[in-house]
């Protein structure tokens, strides 16, 4: 720009040059003058195209920091948009899951309200008197059932009704408020219309026969009277309600799968938009670094033009000081017309100057005119670029429209993965291919962009050079024009004024000036039109694009590079999603072939377990048929075609099992333990039919069938289709086989030890019980007569107690032989019971009384322990420490004896006492061997394994008891927890599932102990199962216990870590 300004100051240079030099001192310093005034106008020029220049850095650097402030804004815009994406997506995400779970709750319901339409519609059919008895007794439980199963309703309901105030789930969807609003509205309809039918099934199946006549008299305008038809008209009623049930679910499975597809798609779209969110921060990363060079460049040509500017600023003030100082001077009086031809002379050079310099601005002015033309095309081609590309990926869009993509569509998952490949494949290489021409139309409208703020500033022929030099040229002619019109006014005045003789110098001065205005006029008519229009037209226009245009250049450098981040990103990124999809489809069809092979397993139990129920059914009817056989039951025949037979235990089998039998209890009890086995075998025959018949019901889950299995995997698909139309023939082939007999033996058992069936069988015994109580009563009355007078003396005979003993001992047992069965309030059993505690008290008072007693058994005895200890080696076997334990107990024994020497003879407690103080240090000597570490037994391998062989089998069982005894006494948790911890978990844990399992795996010892103990490691998994219920419940823990003998045998001493219950 330097060399610029300096070219400028040589034009101004060579104007003053060419001005003539005045001979008169007035004409040399009105030409100094002169010469100082155009030096001024040329800095002045100078300082203003500076000021323009300096404008264009303002610019510049405004434009660098709009951008900035543009990164920065833009910037946050996106990172709130990209956390308002991931709230959104984890709402979506629930939504979807939330809307398959529950498509899973319906589907389970449209399941059992089908097998009930279709159990309720085989009903139907059949005769009016099998249809009396199951809609009488079955439907309303069978209701009951479905309508527990399909309680999931009424929680989509509420679910429903909350969600739809949820405002950040309807901010979610692309579709906005009122879009989400109607799914839902559509949504809570459905399931509103669902709620309705199934109650009114599930109320009205459970109601009486004269319910119902009244209900169809009502609804019908029907007065039936007869039950059947009541029956059959309820049925084919249920069966309206149940398929109008099953409309109501469908469309409401239909809505929930609406809605989580929905969701999916609202999932992806969002990731795909953080993905370019991504892309596009990074191009404004970009951009903020290039608005800093941009910054950094403007501030540094902002200093310079600063400095320069202040030069200018000094020479300016130095010469208007030298020039008012030449215009203070006294000046002479010029000769005529000087002036004026000093003023036209300086017309003259400015015009000769600005005609030499005119043809390189109009150069310049033509160069712009084409840059701005140049940038208008260079938009246009932009815009029609742009559209062009449109239009491709609008047609490469419509041409995917018809092709099912993943995860749409009712084609296979590989065929829409091949679909969605290929779609996303495509469009990424159009963009790619589309990148390089909108790369190149950008570049080519910031080129003319950059052209045209360049020609603006080009000195010395810009726009702004050119208005100084027209202003510098209008200002001399319209100088010089003032000077000749003042002159020609003046002289026409004085030739108005002076004699005649005195106008021919007049005369002649006029002549000249009017010559020099016809000069002033051709001049002025010479000039060259402006070449950048009338003030300037043509650099405002410019400036005015570059203004209105310097947002639009950089926003196409931004998005330019946002598009190639995101195709790099989009090329990056596509083949994992290829990948995520692959996987997913492998996880679905490995979950179907896994459920697939489930249910076929399941089948073929279930099919085992209908085989099995048929044989238990007839095992019973034989054995019961057995009996009939053997007279001990009597059979009645049935009375319906499908209804099972009737049994009675046989009244004469009765009389012959009693015959020659005491008439007591001997005779109840012998009936009793011949049909005790009996009973048991019924029930546990019975036991059988019951749990066949059970895992019939229950064992097999819905077969799974559907749309996605039969595209993905139509050979298993096929296989499980057929398996599961077997079992549905299989089921129906055995409708008939559902009723069995029941048990007659146990009512009549419990009927029998009730006394009930004794008032109506067995009078003669009776009798004979009245007679065993009068007997047992007088026996009773004369031991508590001689107990009464024993209590009355001060010592009694140390065999009194034990007589007495013996005596309620016989009495009681001969009670409970001859009277105890029919129970203590039959007849007069109350009174004995009484009299027999009486005798009790009576026989316990006595034995805290002073006795006199024979002391030679007890010397005898300690006599023999001496010696029995004298004899005894020491050693560490369990025959060693047995036999110690029985010395030390009857040493104890003698101990306790010894002091009480009060109840002895003086002489024989002094020997009793002798003796039992030289026995007690002897058996000190080997308790203290006993009790020492190398006498405590080591617990082997083998009886560790049986041990927790023995825990398992008794957790399968769910046998509290034993689980319990294989705990020691003191045993202790890790957590704290003792015995009645662990026996109130366990109680928990098996009344609430029916089965329990136990598996222990890495089993391994990890130390042993001086003490005879060992520390054991493993890993136990814990699975509680209650399918009734549908609930499965699972722990797993790493266990370290103790384990060791306590009285000979294995028991766990304490649990150091984990836990082996179910909590």
């Amino acid at each position: 720009m330097s060399i610029l300004r300096t070219a400028a100051l040589a034009v101004l240079v060579s104007w003053l040059a060419a001005v003539p030099a005045l001979a008169s001192e007035a004409l040399q310093r009105q030409h100094e003058i002169a010469a100082l005034e155009l030096e001024i106008a040329g800095l002045e020029r100078l300082a203003a195209q500076l000021g323009h220049e300096r404008a264009f850095h303002d610019g510049r650097g405004a434009r660098g920091n709009q951008s900035a402030e543009d990164v920065a804004r833009l910037t946050a815009e996106m990172q709130a948009e990209r956390e308002r994406l991931t709230e959104q997506m984890v709402d979506l995400r629930q939504l979807a899951e939330y809307a398959a779970l529950r498509r899973d709750d319906v589907r389970r319901a449209r399941e059992e309200l089908q097998r009930y339409t279709e159990q309720l519609a085989l009903v139907q059919r059949q005769n009016v008197a099998k249809t009396a008895i199951t809609l009488g007794l079955a439907t309303a439980q069978e209701v009951m059932a479905f309508a527990t199963t399909s309680g999931k309703i009424h929680e989509i309901g509420a679910w429903v009704a909350e969600k739809i105030a949820g405002e950040a789930v309807k901010k979610a969807l692309s579709g906005g408020d009122e879009y989400y609003t109607r799914r839902l509205q559509r949504l809570s309809a459905s399931t509103q219309a669902v709620v309705p039918e199934l109650e009114e099934l599930g109320r009205l199946s459970g109601q009486t026969i004269e319910f119902w006549q009244s209900y169809l008299r009502v609804r019908e305008d029907k007065d039936i009277s007869g039950s059947n038809a009541t029956i059959l008209a309820k049925g084919r009623i249920l069966l309206d309600l149940a398929a109008r049930a099953a409309t109501r679910l469908e469309a409401l499975d239909k809505e929930l799968e609406d809605t989580a597809r929905g969701a999916e798609e609202e999932i992806e779209r969002r990731h795909n938009r953080i993905a370019e969110l991504i892309g596009v921060a990074r191009a404004l990363e970009q951009g903020a670094a290039e608005a800093a060079q941009l910054i950094e460049a403007a501030r540094i040509e902002q200093e310079r033009v600063a400095a320069e500017h202040a030069a200018i600023d000094a020479r300016l003030a130095a010469l208007r000081q030298r020039l008012e100082a030449l215009r203070a001077a006294p000046v002479a009086a010029p000769e005529p017309l000087a002036d004026i031809d000093a003023q036209m002379n300086r017309y003259r050079s400015l015009l000769t100057n600005w005609q030499r310099d005119h043809p390189g601005f109009a150069e310049q002015a033509q160069r712009l005119r084409a840059a701005m033309d140049a940038l208008e095309a260079a938009l246009t081609a932009f815009a029609e670029t742009s559209a062009r590309h449109l239009q491709a990926r609008d047609e490469r869009v419509r041409d995917s429209v018809g092709r099912p993509i993943y995860p749409y569509g009712d084609v296979a998952d590989s065929d829409k993965l091949a679909a969605y490949e290929d779609y996303h494949r495509a469009m990424l290489r159009l963009r790619e291919t589309q990148l390089p021409e909108r790369r190149s139309s950008v570049d080519a409208v910031a080129t003319e962009y950059d052209r045209i703020g360049e020609l603006l500033v080009r000195a010395p022929f810009d726009a702004s050079s050119e208005g100084i030099v027209l202003a510098e040229l209008s200002a001399a002619r319209n100088g010089a024009a003032q000077l000749l019109t003042r002159e020609r006014l003046r002289l026409e005045r004085e030739l108005r004024a002076v004699l005649y003789s005195q106008r021919d110098a007049l005369q002649r001065q006029l002549q000249r000036v009017v010559e020099r205005e016809r000069e002033l006029a051709a001049l002025h008519a010479s000039e060259p039109a402006p070449a950048y229009g009338a003030n300037g037209a043509l650099g405002v226009q410019g400036r005015q694009i570059l203004e209105r245009q310097r947002r639009a250049v950089a926003g196409l450098h931004n998005a330019v590079a946002a598009a190639e981040a995101e195709i790099d990103h989009e090329r990056a990124a596509l083949p994992e999603r290829i990948r995520a999809i692959e996987r997913e489809i492998a996880a679905q069809r490995e979950g179907y072939r896994l459920a697939a092979q489930d249910y076929i397993a399941q089948a073929q139990d279930h099919r085992a377990a209908l085989d099995r129920e048929t044989t238990e059914k007839a095992a019973l009817l034989a054995f019961f048929r057995r009996l009939v056989a053997q007279g001990v039951l009597s059979e009645s025949s049935s009375t319906g075609a499908h209804e099972a037979p009737m049994f009675n235990v046989s009244r004469t089998w009765i009389s012959t099992a009693t015959a020659g039998l005491a008439r007591n209890c001997a005779a109840v009890e012998a009936v009793h333990g011949l049909l005790l086995p009996l009973a048991e075998e019924s029930q546990r025959l019975l036991a059988r039919v019951n749990s066949a018949s059970q895992a019939t019901v229950h064992g097999l889950g819905s077969a799974p069938l559907s749309r996605w299995s039969e595209l993905n995997e139509p050979l298993l698909h096929a296989r499980v289709t057929e398996i599961a139309r077997g079992v549905d023939e299989a089921r129906a082939g055995r409708a008939d086989a559902r009723v069995y007999p029941r048990d007659p033996i146990s009512p009549f058992l419990q009927g029998l030890l009730g006394g009930v069936v004794m008032m109506e069988h067995f009078n003669d015994i009776i009798r004979g019980m009245s007679e065993s109580q009068n007997r047992i009563a007088s026996a009773l009355a004369i031991n508590i007569a001689h107990a009464g007078r024993l209590a009355a003396d001060e010592r009694i005979p140390a065999d009194a107690v034990p007589a007495m003993r013996e005596q309620l001992k016989r009495l009681t047992a001969l009670y409970e032989s001859e009277l105890s069965c029919l129970g203590d309030d039959f007849l007069a059993n109350g009174e004995i019971i009484d009299r027999l505690g009486q005798l009790k008290t009576l026989t316990e008072r006595l034995a805290g009384k002073a006795t006199y007693a024979d002391a030679s058994a007890l010397i005898a005895a300690a006599q023999g322990l001496m010696q029995r200890l004298e004899g005894l080696a020491m050693g560490y076997d369990e025959a060693y420490r047995a036999g110690l334990a029985a010395m030390q107990a009857e040493f104890d024994s003698l101990a306790a004896a010894s002091s009480q020497g009060n109840r002895l003879a003086p002489g024989d407690a002094r020997d009793l006492a002798a003796l039992v103080g030289r026995i007690e240090p002897l058996l000190e000597q080997h308790l203290a061997h006993s009790r020492s570490p190398q006498g405590a037994p080591r617990i082997s391998d083998e009886q560790v394994r049986m041990l927790y062989q023995s825990f398992i089998d008794a957790y399968a069982r769910g046998d509290v008891r034993a689980l319990l005894g294989l705990l020691a006494p003191d045993w202790q948790g890790g957590d704290g927890a003792d015995l009645r911890d662990v026996e109130d978990y366990l109680s928990n844990s098996f009344r609430v599932f029916e089965r329990i399992q136990y598996r222990i795996s890495g089993f391994q010892v990890l130390a042993s102990s001086s003490d005879g103990s060992v520390r054991v490691g493993y890993s136990v998994r814990i699975v509680g199962e209650n399918r009734r219920q549908r609930m499965n419940h699972e722990e797993s823990s790493r266990v370290v216990e103790e384990v060791g003998l306590i009285d000979g045998q294995p028991r766990i001493l304490r649990t150091l870590s984990g836990t082996q219950w179910l909590r």
